[in-house]
C-alpha cells in the first residue's frame, strides 16, 4: 500500500497522504468441526473400495508348477492356505480397522493379501505362495504337498506371531515382562455340545479363562510371585472348533447325540471378546479332505470362496444353502 504515501497533484492541489494505521486486530478464523481432520475418515478413504467381486486363488492342483529361482515346483493341496487368505482379503476390503492392521503390521502373509487385492491373481503371486508354503512340508521329486490342518498352518507357519489372544505377565519385583501369543483359540467344546452355536460366546469366555489360568503364577526370571497378568484380543481371532466335532469326547460328557455340524445362519454375527466387539467374517468348511471358506460380506451376503471352483470365481451362497449343515472346524472374526 505504498501508493497511499505518494504525492498527488489533482487540479494543481498537492496533497500528501499517509498510511492509515489500524489498532484493530482481526481474530483468527476458527476452523469448523466438519473441516477438522478425522483419522477414521482418513482410514476409510485410504482403504480399498468395497468390491463385490474379489479375486479368487486357484488351488495348486489345477495349476502348473511354480518357479522359485531356477527350480520348478508342483504345489499341491493349497486349500487350507487359500481359504485363510480369502478370509483375510475380505476383511481387508470390508473393514477399515482390519485394513489398517494389514497395512501397518508387515509380514509375508499380509504382503500377500495386499498384493492379491491390488494386482489380482498372477503367476508371480502363485510363485510367492510357493515360497510361503515351502516350509510346511518337504519337497519330494519336485512336488510340494501342502496338505495340512488349517489351525496348524496358522499356528506354526503363516501367522505364528499374530495373536488371537495375547497374555502379558509383568513381575512387580524385577520388572521382567513376558508375552505369550496364542494365534488360534482352542475352544472349550462343552457349551457347544449343550447349546450348539448358541453356546459359542460362553465357549470363548471359558477358553480365555483357561489360557490365562494356565500361565505360570511366578516370574520366570526371579521366581517371585508378585506378578500381574493382563490379556487382550488381537485384530482378529481364529476360533478352533475341532474339539466340538469329536463324538467320543461328547459321549464322555454324556452328550453323544449332540450336533456336530451347523448351518451358517446359526453362527453368531458378533462376539464380545476381551471387552471388544468382533464381527464374523468367515467359516472355514471341511468336506472330504478339502477346505474352503464361506464368507459373510459387510452387506450381509454370503459367498463361497472355493479354490477348486470350476469357474474360478467367487460364488454367491443361496438362502437355501445357508441353512445347510456343514462341518465347520474354524471361524474367523475381526475386531470392529
Amino acid at each position: 500500500m505504498s501508493f497511499l504515501n505518494e504525492n498527488e497533484n489533482w487540479r494543481g492541489l498537492t496533497k500528501k497522504t499517509e498510511l492509515i494505521q489500524s489498532n484493530v486486530q482481526g481474530r483468527p478464523k476458527k476452523r469448523g468441526k466438519y473441516l477438522t481432520p478425522c483419522p477414521d475418515i482418513q482410514i476409510i478413504r485410504q482403504r480399498p473400495k468395497f468390491s463385490l467381486n474379489l479375486p479368487l486363488l486357484v488351488n495348486g492342483n489345477s495349476l502348473g508348477p511354480a518357479k522359485i529361482g531356477k527350480q520348478f515346483i508342483a504345489v499341491r493341496n493349497t486349500c487350507a492356505f487359500d481359504s485363510i487368505v480369502q478370509s483375510m482379503l475380505t476383511a481387508y476390503h470390508d473393514f477399515a480397522t482390519y485394513y489398517q492392521h494389514i497395512t501397518e503390521s508387515k509380514n509375508a502373509i499380509h504382503d500377500f493379501v495386499e498384493a492379491l487385492s491390488k494386482s489380482g491373481v498372477s503367476s508371480k503371486l502363485y510363485n510367492e505362495r510357493c515360497v510361503i508354503l515351502k516350509h510346511t512340508s518337504e519337497i519330494k521329486n519336485g512336488v510340494l504337498d501342502c496338505e495340512i490342518n488349517v489351525a496348524t498352518l496358522i499356528e506354526l507357519h503363516i501367522l505364528p506371531n499374530t495373536p488371537s489372544l495375547e497374555i502379558k505377565i509383568n513381575c512387580n519385583d524385577c520388572q521382567y515382562e513376558k508375552i505369550s501369543i496364542i494365534p488360534v483359540l482352542e475352544l472349550n467344546p462343552d457349551p457347544i455340545f449343550k447349546e450348539a452355536m448358541r453356546g459359542l460366546q460362553e465357549a470363548v469366555c471359558k477358553s480365555v479363562e483357561h489360557y490365562v489360568s494356565k500361565t505360570r503364577n511366578e516370574c520366570c526370571f526371579c521366581k517371585g510371585t508378585n506378578i500381574t497378568k493382563t490379556f487382550a484380543g488381537g485384530s482378529h481371532i481364529f476360533l478352533n472348533l475341532e474339539a466340538a466335532e469329536i463324538g467320543l469326547l461328547a459321549a464322555r460328557r454324556g452328550l453323544a447325540n449332540c450336533r456336530k455340524q451347523f448351518t451358517l445362519s446359526e453362527i453368531p454375527g458378533n462376539l464380545n471378546y476381551c471387552d471388544r466387539q468382533y464381527k464374523m467374517v468367515s467359516a472355514i468348511i471341511f468336506v472330504a479332505g478339502h477346505y474352503y471358506a464361506c464368507i459373510k460380506r459387510a452387506t450381509g451376503r454370503w459367498e463361497e470362496h472355493n479354490d477348486l471352483c470350476s469357474s474360478q470365481k467367487v460364488m454367491t451362497i443361496t438362502k437355501r444353502d445357508v441353512l445347510k449343515q456343514r462341518r465347520t472346524p474354524l471361524l474367523f472374526y475381526v475386531r470392529i
